[in-house]
């Protein structure tokens, strides 16, 4: 069982999209896309797992991840299904949605510093109800006025204090473009085959480059080196499996290409802090009385 990429389309003049949900409970899996997203809950409460953190959300909060930052709400279990409600409001959009180089003009940088901090998932406590207003009316929204809109709510987003970070252990994603189609066709070979020894020559080989020449240049796109990148994703999926499947630590460890049981367990504890024993009994007990749907 992988995490659920969640791929969606943009017309090819879109700014932005606005999707709402009403639904008995939210159906979405852990999950990530390549998109920025901001969420709007109106109705419902239970725990969001973003990253590696697991926080409780309830109606009126205001939530902004980055691309590649996996999430999913959960409900709470409060009677039957008939009284059960989940409500929201999302924004998605792309990093270069005003041009390729826009966050890097000196009137973008309060801008591109909140995509910085969104790589860890922010938590907007009490927004103005005139930002709410604005995301719920947004699809209304057409041409030029949806546009301001919009940027109005980045605006508020960006001069905002009142915040938390949500996962800081480890699921701090990096900047790529994009437009970078070397890297992209990169970063999906990883995605699908993260659990080989082989990937790393496999990448070189897709790309043709030599094996140093390859090695500065992820580097140099990404800010770690491939051997981070790819141990973050193992992680991330070692977490995956350690929430939502029943099966053994050690099976997980060799599932996700960990070779040494010892290894894997300390180097989760250095990345986690805890054992994946532990992991797996923390989640475990924030999930009870929730429902995944």
């Amino acid at each position: 069982m992988e995490i659920n990429v969640e791929k969606l389309f943009f017309g090819n003049d879109s700014t932005y999209i606005t999707k709402h949900y009403q639904q008995y409970s939210f159906t979405s899996p852990r999950h990530y896309h390549y998109e920025y997203e901001i969420a709007f809950i109106e109705k419902s409460r239970g725990k969001l797992f973003v990253g590696n953190t697991v926080v409780n959300f309830n109606p009126g909060d205001l939530f902004l991840f980055a691309p590649r930052l996996v999430h999913a709400f959960k409900n709470s279990v409060t009677g039957n299904k008939k009284n059960r409600s989940a409500k929201a409001t999302i924004i998605l959009f792309k990093n270069d949605f005003f041009g390729k180089d826009f966050l890097e003009r000196n009137e973008a940088r309060e801008l591109k510093d909140l995509l910085i901090r969104a790589e860890e998932g922010i938590k907007f406590t009490d927004p103005d109800q005139e930002v709410v207003s604005a995301i719920l009316k947004l699809s209304d929204k057409k041409g030029l006025k949806g546009i301001l809109d919009f940027i109005s709510i980045l605006s508020y987003l960006a001069s905002s204090e009142n915040y938390n970070l949500l996962s800081l252990k480890f699921y701090k994603k990096y900047y790529y473009s994009l437009k970078e189609e070397r890297l992209y066709k990169i970063l999906e070979l990883v995605d699908r085959n993260y659990p080989n020894d082989s990937v790393f020559e496999e990448a070189i080989r897709m790309t043709n480059m030599h094996k140093s020449v390859f090695s500065r240049y992820f580097k140099q796109k990404t800010e770690i080196t491939f051997t981070k990148y790819l141990n973050d994703i193992r992680i991330m999926n070692v977490q995956k499996y350690l929430i939502e499947t029943n099966m053994r630590i050690i099976d997980i460890c060799y599932k996700c290409g960990f070779n040494n049981l010892t290894y894997f367990n300390r180097f989760f504890k250095k990345v986690n802090g805890i054992t994946p024993r532990q992991f797996r009994r923390l989640y475990l007990g924030a999930n009870r009385g929730m429902v995944e749907v």
